[in-house]
């Protein structure tokens, strides 16, 4: 009698999965529109006409994610073909298997990695969806045919590189005593798959509506507008007011400064570490913002100091492309705020009090090689 009752459990179960599999593409992806990435990626596990489902929504031209909360890059895991992602807004550590990049990654944006292998090649890799898309070697440019990982000092992307859009990749890479001479810049079109140099010398760049903007030195910004064919440069010298020196007689300041595109603004984030001239160590920690505003018709500008982000956050990356985001989507980050990575620990300041102050430590038993931060993006190229 029990093994009766059993055989008819069992034979219930399996109508009920054989009717959720069989679920209309139609409302399969009603269901999707109200997903966010990972969820997509959970709801793709459950069989495989879910996945063909999830796979075809996400190729359709209307598909348009939702805010999705920036993700920390572990690492891959060589031994199970697998890849780790922290998750802030959960507190938690996902790992995706079957996805692995052979290389080292030298650059993220728009959810993408830029990867190098080792022979010098670089290559696009979505983590999450596992695309790739492959690059023209640019060791067939000039004074860019010998360089290491450890040189490339910055790769952004112009935009999302997926469907039928067209985009540029570029890099910054360090200069040496080589054949490079005083320009560090290359650009990579896809869409006639050729590099090109740029003239010009930069540690910092960002994109926005196709036009690249690399800091030169502390004032000047040159930007390259890629709309047109040729890539026309301009130079912008911008200037900014001496800030009166009360209380660091015997102190002396190092400023790290990024770019970072947000609402259609350039900013220039800036990580300022405060030494005592009688103490090595950094006595206070703070960022500075300063938003850049350009004179129509003339090559002058001004950058002007930002108090507040109002409901916008900012990932802040030392050598990887930095994120400004609403907080209004993801409550689990503050707004008004910059968060940063540093030796296993997950910073925050809050421009108003400008105090740094540790919002998650990881474990120490934990070993992660150069974390990162992405936006999760399930685009298929």
């Amino acid at each position: 009698m029990a093994d009766d009752q059993n055989c008819c459990t069992k034979k219930r179960s399996q109508q009920c999965e054989s009717k959720w599999s069989e679920l209309p593409i139609e409302i399969a992806e009603l269901i999707l529109e109200k997903l966010a990435s990972i969820d997509i990626l959970r709801f793709k596990a459950v069989c495989s006409s879910w996945k063909y489902a999830a796979n075809s929504y996400i190729a359709a031209p209307y598909y348009k994610p939702l805010p999705q909360s920036p993700w920390l890059v572990l690492g891959n895991g060589q031994e199970d073909n697998s890849c780790r992602f922290f998750s802030l807004e959960e507190k938690k550590v996902y790992t995706i298997k079957n996805i692995l990049f052979e290389g080292c990654c030298v650059g993220s944006s728009h959810g993408w990695l830029v990867i190098m292998n080792k022979d010098s090649i670089l290559n696009l890799f979505n983590p999450v969806s596992g695309e790739s898309i492959q690059l023209s070697d640019i060791r067939a440019l000039d004074g860019f045919s010998s360089f290491s990982s450890s040189e490339i000092l910055k790769a952004v992307l112009s935009s999302e590189p997926s469907g039928l859009n067209n985009f540029f990749l570029t890099i910054c890479i360090r200069q040496t005593s080589r054949s490079m001479g005083s320009d560090n810049l290359a650009v990579y079109n896809h869409g006639d798959k050729t590099w090109s140099p740029l003239l010009a010398s930069s540690r910092e760049i960002v994109f926005h509506n196709s036009k690249l903007f690399a800091l030169l030195g502390k004032y000047a910004v040159q930007v390259w507008d890629f709309k047109k064919s040729c890539g026309d440069r301009t130079t912008v010298y911008i200037f900014r007011r001496k800030l009166r020196n009360q209380s660091l007689t015997r102190t002396y300041m190092v400023k790290y400064s990024r770019l970072v595109e947000s609402l259609g603004e350039i900013l220039r984030v800036t990580l300022v570490l405060v030494n005592s001239l009688d103490d090595s160590s950094h006595k206070e920690s703070y960022f500075e913002v300063y938003k850049m505003n350009l004179r129509p018709t003339t090559s002058r500008g001004t950058w002007e100091k930002v108090e507040s982000l109002g409901h916008r956050f900012i990932i802040w990356c030392r050598n990887r492309a930095s994120i400004a985001l609403s907080a209004s989507y993801f409550t689990e980050f503050e707004e008004n705020s910059i968060y940063c990575y540093h030796r296993r620990r997950i910073f925050v300041c809050n421009l108003k009090d400008k105090v740094v102050k540790p919002c998650y430590r990881f474990d120490k038993s934990t070993t992660y090689k150069e974390p990162f931060w992405i936006v999760p993006n399930l685009s298929l190229k």
